[in-house]
C-alpha cells in the first residue's frame, strides 16, 4: 500500500529522476536512509520500472511531429499493428474506441519522411493527421490528486 509520501517521491522522481537521495530526503522530510529504503521498495514492487533520458525530438531534428488517427480494416489490422511496433518514427500507438481504431504519435525528420510514413498508413485504410504545433503539457503518468490519496 502506498501513502502520500510514496506519491510525493513519485512526483519528484518524474520531474528529476537523477535527484540526489539527500535532496529528495529533504524535500519529503525524511532521513536519507528512510528515503532510499522507500525508493528501493517502489522499485522492488514494480511501481518504478526504470529511469531514462527524455529527449526533445525537435533538438535532434525530428521536426514533423503529429498525431495520426487510423481506421484499419479487420484484414489489415495485424499488419498495421506490426508496422507501428517496428517503425521508429512511431513514438506511441494505441487502439482506441470511436470513429478511428488507432491513434499514433509520430516524429519525422522532414516532410519527405512524414509523407513516406503516411503512404504506409494509406495502405491500411482511412487516416487523418494532426500536426503538433505546441506542447502544452507532458507527463509520463498522471498521479492522483493529493486529496484522493488514502493514508
Amino acid at each position: 500500500m502506498m501513502d502520500s509520501i510514496d506519491y510525493k517521491i513519485l512526483q519528484i522522481l518524474q520531474e528529476d529522476g537523477r535527484i540526489p537521495m539527500t535532496k529528495l530526503a529533504k524535500e519529503i522530510c525524511l532521513s536519507t536512509p528512510a528515503t532510499i529504503e522507500r525508493v528501493k521498495k517502489l522499485e522492488a514492487n514494480g511501481v518504478i520500472t526504470g529511469y531514462k533520458a527524455v529527449v526533445n525530438p525537435n533538438k535532434i531534428g525530428l521536426n514533423f511531429n503529429a498525431f495520426v488517427l487510423t481506421t484499419a480494416s479487420l484484414e489489415k489490422r495485424d499488419i498495421c499493428t506490426r508496422f507501428v511496433q517496428q517503425d521508429p518514427r512511431v513514438l506511441q500507438a494505441y487502439r482506441v474506441t470511436g470513429r478511428f481504431t488507432g491513434c499514433m504519435k509520430v516524429a519525422c525528420s522532414n516532410e519527405e519522411s512524414f509523407l513516406d510514413l503516411l503512404h504506409n498508413f494509406y495502405d491500411f485504410g482511412v487516416y487523418e493527421t494532426y500536426m503538433i504545433v505546441e506542447n502544452l503539457r507532458k507527463r509520463e503518468i498522471a498521479l492522483p490528486p493529493p486529496e484522493e490519496i488514502e493514508e
